[in-house]
């Protein structure tokens, strides 16, 4: 299998403007986030023999991850 590998050029965060630099950098900040925060549920998924939600299983250790659905939300 092989990976699709981005070439990332490198960027003098200097030489960019302040307003760009700032969007830029926030950007990053969430997408940094979202990433650690995924990486949190599934380390806990990873650890965890049985998830339930609402008294619901929707993960078992021994079974593959079937997906979540929203029934009757409101």
């Amino acid at each position: 299998m092989r990976f699709n590998v981005r070439k990332h050029r490198k960027v003098d965060i200097l030489e960019i403007p302040e307003i760009k630099r700032f969007q830029m950098l926030r950007e990053i900040k969430e997408k940094l986030r979202t990433r650690i925060a995924e990486e949190k549920m599934l380390h806990f998924l990873m650890e965890s023999e049985v998830l339930s939600i609402n008294g619901r299983i929707v993960y078992r250790s021994d079974e593959p991850l079937q997906g979540i659905s929203i029934e009757d939300m409101w």
